[in-house]
């Protein structure tokens, strides 16, 4: 299970060749940090306020109990924790009242049975 939790949140992007140099090309897209400067065809691959906001992981004992790992934010696992804060200007016009300052969340386990 927690070789999954890593797979699930994985973003090295300056060292993973796949990544290709590019945040948004992680397992867990980070388009916030890749540069604004770097201009891509791929809108998905574009300096945005975009990528991937949580996980949820389970194996089959745990779906058979109906338990369930989640972590809710963006990638922090090799990338720095997201600021709303720190948060480069293109992120200005999201509307985030009601959300955290930071996104600095642990993984919580779930049992329905609980």
């Amino acid at each position: 299970m927690e070789t999954m939790k890593r797979i699930i949140r994985y973003n090295d992007w300056q060292n993973d060749p796949l990544s290709d140099g590019n945040a948004g090309n992680g397992i867990m897209s980070r388009n916030d940090l890749v540069d604004p400067d770097k201009h891509s065809d791929n809108a998905f691959l574009s300096a945005t306020c975009f990528g991937g906001l949580d996980a949820k992981v389970s194996g089959y004992a745990g779906v058979k109990k109906g338990s369930i790992w989640a972590q809710c934010g963006p990638t922090h696992d090799q990338q720095p924790v997201f600021s709303w804060k720190n948060a480069p200007k293109f992120c200005d016009s999201i509307p985030h009242e009601g959300q955290p300052e930071v996104f600095d969340f642990d993984w919580v386990g779930w049992n329905h049975g609980m």
